[in-house]
């Protein structure tokens, strides 16, 4: 995986409480201001516009918004 990082007072930090493994494969999808973190298992959230993480979910699977 690519380090996933998002620009925050003109430096690039890594989101949040990301806590993903370097081999980690993700998805990213995005809605509104919520931006949804998906990897084997887990999904974490985050407000895009306060780059805060919302919340995290462990031992979930197949992970997308819905209803779209």
């Amino acid at each position: 995986m690519l380090p996933l990082r998002w620009e925050m007072n003109g430096k690039l930090v890594e989101p949040e409480q990301l806590a993903l493994a370097p081999t980690s494969t993700v998805a990213l999808r995005l809605r509104g201001r919520l931006l949804l973190v998906a990897a084997a298992r887990s999904a974490r959230f985050y407000d895009a516009k306060t780059k805060k993480r919302l919340a995290a979910l462990k031992g979930v699977h197949s992970t997308r918004f819905w209803p779209k």
